[in-house]
């Protein structure tokens, strides 16, 4: 929660998915509450075409730093993987298509999953261990201290033990093959942050050649003020609400390049 509250204060976009969702939990609604698999696996099929439309643009020249950032929260992934497999026959593969190329891939348009286990197993989530250098590994609660106790050096882990002790919201970070101790002290009011209205939720279709595509309903509707004035006063605005390139350029057409460029001083203005 305080992950997402804080990625809410610069306006990112973000999508829950949870079978186990409860009124209140994350502060917003999420997709796929009363283990509703379905709907978080067509969530999930969205995410990767919106993946897809990215890597269009990044293939015309876009920077990475161009795109908003789409945070992808995924909870209880053990029961998604369960409900996906019958022993260890597949019978979803829409939860490990997404786990391969999220892992390998998704970085470099600024898409980004947090994955919620309760177990620190690659097989249980059905990525390996190569993929597993892509993630940060963060161990809360009771996992903290385990996390800990791989320290290979006796001295530090000693230290980085007493640095636990005694906190109410333990938690322990591997970043970089280096184990750490995360501050929380101010971790419960970061969390109770409500998280803005920006989320991401994808309308998961079929077009004529049988493609999944995702779409971004629920975008405020330019002003008639700014209708009336030119061309890129109108990219800046559609840029700064929070529409993407390859919306805008649908919305108007016209040179690509002239888009991205007007796009980013909008999305500086609405970071400002």
């Amino acid at each position: 929660r305080a992950v997402l509250a804080e990625r809410a204060k610069t306006h990112e976009q973000l999508i829950i998915l949870d079978p186990h969702d409860q009124p209140g939990k994350w502060t917003a609604q999420a997709v796929g509450g009363g283990r509703d698999f379905g709907s978080i696996l067509a969530a999930l099929a969205g995410v990767l075409a919106e993946m897809d439309h990215r890597f269009k643009d990044y293939d015309r020249g876009r920077a990475t730093d161009d795109f908003d950032r789409l945070t992808v929260l995924i909870d209880e992934v053990p029961a998604l993987v369960a409900a996906t497999m019958d022993g260890a026959k597949t019978l979803d593969p829409r939860w490990k298509s997404f786990a391969r190329k999220l892992g390998s891939e998704a970085r470099k348009v600024r898409i980004c999953a947090l994955l919620l286990t309760q177990s620190p197993l690659v097989q249980d989530i059905q990525i390996n261990t190569y993929m597993r250098e892509n993630f940060t590994r963060v161990a809360l609660g009771d996992q903290a201290p385990a996390l800990l106790n791989e320290e290979k050096d006796t001295k530090r882990r000693q230290t980085l033990l007493d640095l636990l002790r005694g906190r109410t919201y333990a938690a322990a970070m591997e970043y970089r093959g280096e184990i750490h101790v995360l501050n929380t002290d101010s971790i419960h009011q970061r969390g109770e942050h409500a998280v803005a209205s920006r989320l991401w939720v994808p309308t998961v279709a079929q077009n004529g050649a049988g493609n999944v595509v995702g779409t971004f309903p629920n975008r405020p509707l330019m002003p008639e003020s700014v209708q009336r004035k030119s061309r890129q006063t109108q990219i800046v605005w559609y840029a700064a609400a929070g529409y993407t390139t390859r919306e805008i350029l649908a919305l108007l057409g016209g040179d690509y390049t002239e888009i991205v460029r007007y796009a980013r001083l909008g999305r500086q203005h609405r970071t400002l």
